[in-house]
């Protein structure tokens, strides 16, 4: 004798009628709901519009850290966990779980972070603002594309640990070996042990892959580049030296500068490096002179 409707989850009672016009026996399955008794007055309309609408405006939403960990529909996220569980050359003594992507200060022997490895899967597994991404996030998950972005992203980091020698030897040492921090010091140190670095030489490869080098090729070449934070162009771009942290907002300075130091057409190619470079360093008449290309 009861009115039943509901006030939130919609597409999941559209879902359940477009599943029972599909096949009747569901009929049977149960599912958990949540029954808010409700009055036909003023104020049990008033009660249940503050219900809806509290719950929808201060629900705490799942935290970036919680879904790589938990999602079983982000494929980036299963793909995340499965290389920390299956790529013997990562585990999570080298890929620690943290709150941000960024590297704690104290912990001294992690190559990236969970969140970070989250990020730079997404970015070398796809082409910038490519329409694949949002459907590889909400899922369901594809097992062909779990498969080809897994294989992919071991062997983007097998080419590392072929032709960056810090890579492998930190990637080879005990699990209580604390290598990592001869690459991470207070002067900076080496760029792609800091995420913010990886990501850019992750960005730099992919669009070298996107235009044609397979990723051995493309890695190879970027890793003839600069790679020390303590040496130009990062100082002033990626590193402070003033205050001895890491930038972290100029991004696509930084893949173009890889670029530019690779000897490659810039993306795009009308892109002002110049400009972008005076602009991070506030400095006129900073010149790209300065900065070493691969012969």
């Amino acid at each position: 004798s009861e009115e039943i409707f509901p006030i939130d989850g919609q597409h999941r009672v559209e879902g359940i009628k477009k599943a029972l016009s599909h096949r009747a026996s569901l009929i049977e399955d149960q599912q958990c709901v949540i029954f808010v008794a409700h009055r036909k007055t003023e104020k049990g309309r008033t009660r249940t519009r503050r219900l809806f609408s509290t719950l929808n405006k201060y629900a705490k939403p799942v935290s970036k850290g919680e879904l790589v960990a938990l999602s079983e529909d982000d494929t980036f996220a299963i793909v995340t966990r499965k290389i920390i569980d299956e790529y013997k050359y990562l585990n999570i003594n080298l890929v620690p779980l943290t709150k941000t992507a960024n590297i704690p200060g104290n912990d001294n022997r992690c190559i990236t972070t969970v969140l970070a490895l989250y990020d730079l899967i997404q970015i070398i597994s796809l082409p910038p603002r490519s329409r694949e991404k949002r459907a590889l996030e909400v899922g369901p998950p594809d097992k062909l594309r779990v498969k080809e972005i897994f294989e992919a992203t071991c062997e983007f980091w097998n080419h590392l640990r072929r032709f960056v020698p810090e890579i492998r030897r930190v990637m080879q040492s005990a699990p209580d070996n604390e290598l990592a921090k001869k690459y991470r010091t207070r002067k900076g140190g080496h760029v792609l042990f800091r995420p913010v670095g990886m990501k850019a030489f992750g960005r730099a490869v992919q669009i070298l892959v996107d235009r044609g080098k397979d990723s051995e090729e493309a890695v190879d070449l970027l890793s003839r580049t600069t790679l020390s934070l303590n040496a130009p162009p990062w100082q002033g771009v990626l590193w402070s030296t003033v205050a001895k942290r890491v930038i972290n907002k100029n991004g696509k300075l930084a893949y173009n500068l890889f670029l530019y130091m690779a000897g490659q057409n810039l993306d795009p190619n009308d892109y002002d490096l110049l400009g972008e470079y005076r602009r991070a360093l506030d400095t006129p008449e900073a010149s790209l002179s300065a900065i070493q290309r691969v012969s």
